[in-house]
């Protein structure tokens, strides 16, 4: 190539158009994600305003490409870890929770599959929140007092997305140790 070769080349119309889109939302997507961690459907949603779909996903496959992370797991493993104790929720809210920040499909199914067990989870969150309503349960000697106790920790555990066999598992493994002790 000579040297004036490049003063003679005009690309198309439309080719230099989706260049300079395709730049100016790879600008924008790496100022948003230069802020702080953030997940690809962060990004996505930021960009969907501005930009075509195809653009945005060809410009989030370019920056995973080039190995600029966009942090879905980091994220994941975040709200995981935030969402303990007294805060732990079961799989289907976590999944919820996942998916409203943006988190990949694939990467909430593996997250969720190595890290979360509904059983802990369920255990920590009743020990925190209900040890009262379990108390009272225990301590209730009226058959029909007893059942409404037991239906206030199923539904305390319900609330947090815990399954009834969840709750039951839990109250029925604290009422053998209350009666051992």
């Amino acid at each position: 190539m000579t040297s004036w070769d490049w003063k003679t080349y005009k690309p198309d119309p439309e080719e230099a158009a989706y260049r300079e889109k395709f730049r100016a939302c790879r600008v924008e997507a790496v100022t948003y994600l230069a802020g702080r961690v953030r997940t690809s459907g962060q990004a996505r949603v930021k960009l969907e305003g501005e930009f075509s779909p195809e653009i945005i996903e060809d410009v989030i496959a370019d920056l995973e490409d080039e190995g600029y992370y966009l942090h879905d797991e980091k994220v994941a493993l975040y709200i995981l870890e935030e969402r303990r104790g007294a805060r732990a929720e079961g799989r289907p809210a976590l999944y919820k929770r996942l998916k409203n920040r943006g988190v990949k499909e694939s990467i909430i199914r593996d997250v969720l599959d190595k890290h979360v067990e509904d059983r802990v989870l369920c255990a920590e969150f009743m020990e925190a929140k209900a040890s009262d309503l379990l108390e009272a349960y225990l301590r209730e000697e009226d058959p029909q007092a007893r059942q409404k106790a037991l239906a206030r920790l199923v539904r305390k555990a319900g609330s947090r997305a815990f399954g009834t066999d969840l709750a039951l598992t839990w109250i029925r493994d604290k009422e053998k140790l209350y009666k051992e002790s």
